[in-house]
């Protein structure tokens, strides 16, 4: 159960369906409790514009939540008295 807006990658254990991509990030579009669709960027998926899938591949896909990393960046100073 993903909210609009996560970002996922998808696999597969056969063919993606089209124009999918492994390890490529997608965003949710939340429909109800048991469907998504996806889309290639955050402001697509709140704005509802989904990825138009051509085929459905095959056999077995999985979504996969992304976790991103975050780097912060810290200056020390040092005060001299």
């Amino acid at each position: 159960d993903r909210a609009t807006g996560s970002e996922v990658t998808v696999s597969t254990t056969g063919t993606l369906p089209a124009p999918l991509v492994a390890n490529t990030a997608y965003f949710v579009i939340r429909v109800n409790a048991t469907t998504i669709k996806l889309a290639n960027t955050r402001r697509l998926a709140e704005a509802e514009t989904a990825i138009d899938l051509t085929d459905g591949g095959s056999p077995s896909h999985t979504i996969t939540p992304r976790t991103t990393s975050v780097v912060f960046s810290y200056l020390l100073y040092q005060q001299r008295f």
